[in-house]
């Protein structure tokens, strides 16, 4: 899910971090403060994992040989990105 949140210490003084951190604040539910990150290594691999979801969709509706050859394309490509996003995952 992006944003990751990382949990910072609750003894956290949100004075002292980095001006370019995104810092949650901590809230009824969440008694941390929490930083807050998108990570773009895993953002590509979920849109390679997208792209072969959208041609595996385009396989099935062709119904040809054609379309049983996207098909097996296509869900290599989204197997080869959830491997990736789980490779590249900072969690």
């Amino acid at each position: 899910i992006q944003p990751m949140v990382i949990d910072l210490p609750a003894v956290t003084d949100p004075n002292v971090l980095p001006a370019d951190w995104y810092a949650a604040a901590p809230g009824e539910y969440d008694p941390f403060w929490r930083h807050q990150i998108i990570h773009l290594p895993t953002v590509a691999w979920h849109n390679v994992y997208l792209f072969g979801l959208t041609a595996l969709c385009c396989g099935l509706a062709i119904r040809r040989s054609l379309g049983q050859r996207i098909v097996v394309i296509g869900l290599a490509i989204a197997a080869l990105g959830v491997v990736g996003q789980a490779v590249v995952s900072p969690f």
